[in-house]
């Protein structure tokens, strides 16, 4: 009688030398009239076709300076308070809020979806001021997040979701994870000039074009402060002028608030 089975295993990260790539390697056995004949089939991993991601070039400077054996290095990577010792440097107020933690003892119950309510509101006071009408009117909403890149996806989904026709405007240049979120969320953008190699500053005159530019409605990424990577933020009175022309086109302001709230820039230790 014929008859045929087929054994397949499947390896991940180990095992047998023909499996460390994740390749599944099959035995065929096939009897017919008295004998058998066998084949050693392979199939390439299914996730062959997934290319390996490029090296973050932030964390690349890190890494080359950890290597770098020179007694005069400094580290220009990522953007951290350091002793002279060259070692993380934890804020004071972080080392109280900690003990207080610890003090007080609280459990570990799940959060709402929306996140730790007394942290939101903190978060909105700081950034609008307290005394804020828009507070007080309850025109904010605040969502708590995973980091800075986990709530700039959550805005770029948000977009997606409910502004499927609108654009993103971003400067350029920007942090470099800004494109890829967006892209990854499927959310069209564009660039405006802001960074002027002549005169190693703003190029607000082509800022404003730009952005006046740019269709009705769009959605107008900007820098909070300590831009990024450029390190220039707009005057007071170019802010103003910002709000003005981002009014008149229907924008929607869209800030990424990453070093304010961290104390970069009013430096409170």
């Amino acid at each position: 009688n014929l008859f045929s089975f087929l054994s397949w295993a499947q390896v991940f990260g180990g095992g047998r030398s023909d499996g460390r790539a994740g390749c599944r390697v099959g035995i065929l056995a096939r009897k017919n009239t008295g004998h058998i004949t066998m084949a050693l089939a392979v199939d390439a991993s299914r996730f062959e076709g997934v290319p390996m991601a490029p090296p973050d070039p932030i964390l690349g400077v890190s890494e080359a300076f950890k290597a770098d054996t020179s007694d005069l290095k400094l580290n220009l990577g990522v953007g951290a308070y350091r002793t002279e010792e060259l070692q993380p440097a934890v804020l004071n107020v972080v080392k109280k809020a900690e003990k207080l933690m610890l003090e007080k003892g609280e459990n570990k119950e799940y959060l709402p979806i929306e996140g730790f309510a007394a942290f939101n509101k903190a978060t909105a006071d700081l950034l609008l001021g307290a005394d804020n009408p828009v507070i007080k009117q309850g025109r904010v909403a605040t969502l708590q997040s995973l980091s800075g890149t986990g709530s700039l996806r959550l805005a770029a989904a948000f977009i997606q979701r409910y502004f499927p026709d609108a654009k993103v405007l971003i400067s350029s240049p920007t942090w470099g994870n800004h494109k890829n979120i967006f892209n990854d969320a499927r959310v069209p953008w564009s660039e405006y000039r802001y960074y002027d190699p002549k005169t190693v500053g703003l190029d607000f005159e082509g800022m404003i074009a730009d952005i006046q530019a740019a269709p009705e409605g769009s959605f107008v990424l900007l820098h909070g402060c300590a831009h990024n990577p450029t390190g220039i933020d707009p005057t007071p009175e170019q802010w103003e002028k910002l709000a003005d022309v981002i009014e008149e086109k229907k924008h929607m302001p869209f800030f990424d608030v990453a070093y304010q709230v961290n104390g970069f820039r009013v430096g409170f230790y």
